[in-house]
């Protein structure tokens, strides 16, 4: 038997305070209540969960201080990130942050984070557990003026350095009677529609004794402030983890033996449930690195489900509703820093490119060079659908030949790597136009002038020059998530994916653990669902059947893992070099009508545009310049995202 309240610890801005704690004391929960208190408010559910000190709140950045704020796209000392909790548990409102690009003001970023319900199953058993009030039992809280940093490489499940911001984590346990009366077959067919559904038990009626030594451990350290006052226990496990309601059952206690099972027995699966929501300082690790330094600054957010039963389950699910406003909007009502700024928020779905970019001419950001196909606007075309984007049954490498041309690579095959799906990321961001001072589109060398308002009407240019968007690195209120980054050969772990062992271990595999399948719908142009399974049972497509068992008892699975990042610094000295570049490999530019040329490194418009489409220009007098986007698909995007139909494998 042990401590629940002690697992509850494994959260991701938890474990960062432990590692601070152990720095003094290797045994972290032999250290004294007030040296977790410096860190961490422990509240028992009856605490406001909104309101007042419920609330976090970055404060206003300084003139001054803007000014001197690092411009490498690192600071680990100016909070961003503000926050409002819900009337219920599983809700986050009004997430704000900072941005650094645009003088500190606060852009709203999500009107909503909510979390569902957690379905767990065990054969033809399932629960919803839902994350409400009635099976809350603690609230845990970050405290403003702690200093929470995350250290690199130390931490397993969450290696990546960082700085985390003021942060909150709800506790929730579940008693789930399950009847042990059939044995687990992996030959059995899937389960039938008319599974048993089980209604989750409250623990303080299942066990009274151990729950109310739970309650009396966190209202007495919650009274105390973990110091001296309310209590006069020496040491952390002491004075907070005082009950006894976890206990674990290993296969040898539940499992049945043969065919016919000699009783029927109903053993309760207590299922422990974290929902934790992390925001992160500025940093530049959320892309592949530049050749000095990162590309861009980029706040990090994290909303975590973890979950741990005392029996082994078949599947856990976890869904997870996020939405930004619909339109950019800021807290002090004035429209973005940026001119060439829209302001209606639209998805970009991305599947990244898994081949050799190294000898590209031009090299990345152009869009061929990274990407092997997109969806722009996608709520438009896939809105409604379910897209499966990490499948742990797609197992080998897939082709699909003569699928898509590229402006300046030769293959036309989309290949795509085990368990990666229809899209590797999204972006919901606004998306750009050229400065109302260009009219005019030529070249200097060739002495060539036209106006804009003559080439809209010709071919693509009225699509490309409205459909400017910010990819990749955005620049302006953007939001975005990866489940995939497609360098390969990437050697910044950041970008790396999951292996058995843990996270951000392989290039360009996906970044949840291997039996984990996720799916996403685009519910409207501002808001999308991620639903994400651990699954304890799978098969693959094609090939002999094959038993996969990965949800052990007492064993975290944790959903969401990769996070999310919004755009706040875009002015490093490496992103600037690939301005630069860009526009030195443009064919022709854009003019004011005094002839002063606006350049990729002039206008972020500019920037985007040649990254997405390449011009061609015509010698002929009066024959207008072609535009053409760099990665043209030969097949309907429905074909590029079949990618369990694309099963060759090598």
């Amino acid at each position: 038997m042990g401590s629940v309240m002690e697992q509850v610890f494994e959260a991701m801005p938890l474990r960062a305070v432990r590692w601070h704690i152990e720095l003094e004391s290797p045994d972290w929960t032999e250290a004294a209540p007030g040296e977790l208190e410096k860190y961490v408010s422990v509240l028992p559910p009856t605490s406001p969960l909104t309101g007042g000190d419920a609330n976090t709140v970055a404060p206003a950045v300084s003139a001054e201080d803007a000014e001197k704020a690092p411009t490498n796209g690192v600071d680990f000392k100016t909070p961003l990130w503000s926050y409002v909790p819900g009337d219920e548990p599983n809700v986050i409102n009004q997430i704000t942050c900072r941005a650094h690009e645009d003088g500190y003001r606060e852009y709203l970023v999500l009107e909503q984070c909510k979390f569902g319900s957690i379905r767990i199953q065990r054969g033809n058993e399932g629960a919803l557990l839902p994350l409400t009030k009635g099976h809350l039992f603690a609230v845990l809280r970050t405290k403003r003026e702690a200093w929470v940093k995350n250290p690199p490489h130390l931490i397993p499940l969450f290696p990546l350095e960082a700085r985390y911001e003021q942060s909150l984590v709800y506790a929730f346990l579940f008693d789930v009677p399950f009847l042990l009366d059939v044995a687990n077959d992996p030959d059995a067919p899937p389960l039938p529609e008319s599974e048993m559904t089980l209604t989750p038990l409250r623990v303080k009626e299942t066990d009274p004794q151990g729950w109310a030594a739970l309650q009396r451990a966190i209202e007495d350290f919650s009274s105390s402030s973990g110091a001296s006052g309310g209590t006069t226990s020496s040491t952390v496990r002491q004075s907070l983890f005082r009950d006894d309601l976890w206990s674990p059952l290993d296969d040898e206690h539940w499992a049945d033996v043969g065919d016919q099972p000699t009783e029927l027995r109903i053993v309760p699966a207590r299922v422990l449930v974290l929902v934790s929501f992390t925001p992160c300082s500025e940093f530049d690790d959320y892309q592949p690195p530049g050749p000095i330094g990162g590309l861009a600054g980029m706040a990090r957010l994290y909303p975590h489900v973890m979950v741990k039963a005392t029996l082994p389950l078949d599947a856990i699910e976890s869904g997870l509703s996020l939405r930004r406003p619909a339109r950019t909007t800021i807290r002090d009502g004035k429209p973005c820093g940026c001119p060439e700024m829209g302001e209606t928020i639209a998805p970009l779905l991305v599947a990244d490119t898994n081949a050799d970019d190294q000898a590209l001419a031009p090299p990345p950001p152009h869009w061929e060079a990274i990407f092997a196909y997109y969806q722009t606007d996608a709520h438009r075309k896939l809105g409604g659908k379910k897209l499966r984007i990490v499948e742990p049954g797609w197992t080998k490498k897939r082709t699909l030949l003569e699928s898509v041309q590229y402006e300046t690579r030769t293959s036309k095959t989309v290949t795509k790597l085990p368990r990666q799906g229809a899209f590797d990321n999204i972006h919901m961001a606004p998306k750009m136009h050229l400065p109302e001072e260009v009219v005019l589109f030529g070249s200097e060398s060739l002495a060539l002038r036209h106006k804009l308002s003559d080439l809209e009407p010709h071919g693509g240019w009225a699509d490309a020059l409205k459909d400017i968007v910010m990819a990749p690195i955005c620049a302006h209120d953007c939001f975005h998530g990866h489940w995939r980054w497609g360098d390969a050969e990437a050697k910044h772990r950041a970008v790396h994916g999951w292996d058995a062992v843990g996270p951000y271990r392989v290039p360009g595999a996906p970044m949840v653990p291997l039996h984990h399948a996720v799916d996403l719908a685009i519910v409207a142009a501002n808001e999308i669902l991620v639903i994400e399974r651990a699954l304890g049972k799978f098969r693959r497509p094609r090939g002999p059947k094959r038993l996969i068992k990965e949800i052990p008892s007492d064993t975290w699975e944790i959903f969401h893992h990769p996070g999310y990042a919004y755009a706040v610094w875009a002015q490093t000295f490496t992103l600037k070099r690939g301005r630069d570049a860009v526009d030195a490999y443009s064919t022709g530019s854009f003019y004011d009508k005094d002839g002063n040329r606006y350049g990729a490194d002039d206008s972020w418009a500019v920037f985007y545009f040649f990254n997405r489409y390449v011009v061609e220009l015509h010698r002929a007098s009066g024959k207008l310049p072609d535009v053409r986007e760099r990665v043209r698909p030969l097949v309907p995007i429905e074909k590029l995202m079949e990618t369990d139909k694309l099963e060759r494998g090598q």
